[in-house]
């Protein structure tokens, strides 16, 4: 008999999502929608390459601890999912707008996740 015990934890966002106005990323690098239409990009500080996203992503990059994430016009959440921690839902404060360039920051908690912890039982007949 086995046993496994995963402890997971929670990504946290400390900056949340607002407009970049110095920016012109979104519009310099471009990405069209299977619609034609421009998509809005978020810009993530996230230091975790093997992040992936749900909602009305349409692309996403990892570009040196920044995750670069177009999103359909009109979008109104992410989800943040990997496999060392729970997923993080994040609603947007207001829809999003194509060509508009969006920043925001999820930080890991402090050290590494909790490593999977394996009891193992046997059972001995001698």
């Amino acid at each position: 008999i086995c046993s496994v015990a995963v402890f997971s934890q929670q990504l946290k966002v400390v900056e949340p999502l607002r407009k970049d106005a110095m920016s012109t990323d979104a519009i310099k690098y471009s990405k069209t929608d299977y619609s034609g239409n421009k998509c809005a990009l978020i810009r993530m500080g996230l230091l975790l390459p093997n992040a992936k996203f749900e909602g009305d992503v349409f692309h996403s990059e990892y570009k040196n601890g920044e995750w670069w994430i177009y999103m359909t016009n009109d979008a109104t959440y992410i989800k943040i999912l990997s496999n060392d921690y729970l997923p993080l839902e994040y609603n947007f404060p207001e829809t999003l707008k194509s060509s508009v360039t969006y920043i925001m920051t999820i930080e890991k908690p402090k050290g590494d996740p909790e490593p999977e912890v394996l009891t193992e039982n046997f059972l001995r007949f001698f």
